[in-house]
């Protein structure tokens, strides 16, 4: 999900979600939601800087641990960002 707060967000969230799709960059069309911004609250602190706080834990080596590694390859490899 993309939060946005303004109407130029969107378009431009809705433009790049689009531009991707039509160079077929993904396997699979992205289906993220574009929705405006309108509440937020803060994680609980146990909860606050989780990751970082908790590189040992399984569900971070197993789970977070790839998708970082997958979109710092992408990044790199797609918009020379990195």
């Amino acid at each position: 999900m993309i939060l946005v707060t303004s109407p130029e967000q969107f378009a431009i969230a809705m433009q790049k979600i689009s531009d991707l799709n039509s160079k077929h960059k993904f396997q699979n069309p992205i289906v993220t939601e574009v929705v405006k911004f309108e509440n937020f609250y803060p994680a609980e602190e146990d909860h606050q800087n989780f990751y970082n706080n908790n590189r040992d834990y399984s569900y971070c080596k197993v789970v977070i641990d790839p998708k970082i590694k997958k979109l710092i390859d992408i990044t790199k490899n797609s918009y020379n960002i990195i």
